[in-house]
């Protein structure tokens, strides 16, 4: 299970990643860059991989002024594998210092990818909103019919996207004008 967790890119997403950074060399990519005022980005290990390879040396040297860099666990990508599940704060950030894993996350706690809990979880909960549901109140959404068997429970549609909508706003809520937001899936 720790093994495939928090998944860092394969091979093939080492070299898409490195695509990536080719197309930032090009005239509209680097127009695409040259206003960033924010990036935020889903705090799994592969998506930060992907923006540490195929982002930042362009977004570091193309502009005067460096943009802020923040993980925003609301741009996680849904949970469906246990590779979907996160790491601890503490191991991100000696993994990837240049990021901001202080300011968004205040609101998830240690576990702030979807978990499913034994003890009463309230859906009105701020801190679990996103995170959590209690056992009893989750069913099985992804495919059963040929004895699939996961590791881990699945985000369920509604709080997936709530998720969503909550990132949507977030979004708009800010003062910067560019905002770059880096996810997989």
């Amino acid at each position: 299970l720790d093994l495939y967790k928090d998944s860092m890119l394969s091979e093939k997403g080492i070299e898409q990643a490195k695509d990536l950074h080719q197309f930032f060399h090009s005239e509209e990519g680097k127009l695409l860059l040259q206003d960033v005022a924010l990036v935020a980005v889903s705090p799994l290990k592969r998506t930060l991989q992907t923006f540490e390879i195929g982002v930042i040396p362009h977004l570091i040297n193309s502009q005067k002024t460096k943009p802020k860099i923040i993980a925003q666990p609301l741009a996680t990508e849904r949970l469906y594998l246990v590779s979907d599940l996160g790491s601890s704060i503490e191991s991100l950030r000696r993994l990837f210092p240049f990021v901001d894993f202080s300011s968004e996350f205040e609101r998830f706690g240690d576990e702030w990818w979807f978990t499913v809990k034994e003890e009463v979880i309230e859906r009105s909960d701020e801190k679990h909103k996103f995170s959590s549901i209690h056992v009893d109140d989750y069913e099985e959404w992804r495919p059963c019919e040929e004895n699939q068997r996961y590791s881990c429970h699945g985000e369920p549609d509604i709080i997936f996207y709530d998720r969503m909508k909550a990132l949507y706003e977030w979004i708009e809520d800010r003062e910067e004008k560019v905002i770059m937001l880096v996810c997989h899936w």
